[in-house]
């Protein structure tokens, strides 16, 4: 009975110390970012404006079949344009 005991002691102590040391971790990684973790994300974002203007593109697309412009679209189309100029593969290289 006590071993029962002990061994959920342990289980608890373990559980509780697990979960406070990813919150630890967390603010470390966040502190000091490698380049792997920063060309993952921009390739995550490239990827996000492109599926965005994939979206606008098809939505205009669609209802110009039908003979019709639609503004809205054609904004949309614009500003996920816009938010793809943004991305890091159409910013020009600084000379060092």
């Amino acid at each position: 009975m006590s071993t029962t005991i002990f061994v959920l002691l342990l289980f608890q102590a373990g559980t509780a110390h697990s979960i406070s040391q990813p919150h630890v971790q967390t603010s470390q990684n966040f502190l000091e970012e490698s380049p792997q973790d920063a060309a993952a994300y921009e390739e995550r974002e490239l990827i996000r404006r492109l599926n965005a203007l994939a979206k606008a593109l098809n939505a205009f697309g669609t209802t110009y079949k039908n003979g019709q412009v639609d503004l809205n679209e054609v904004r949309a189309v614009r500003k996920a344009l816009h938010e793809l100029e943004r991305s890091e593969l159409f910013r020009p290289e600084k000379a060092k």
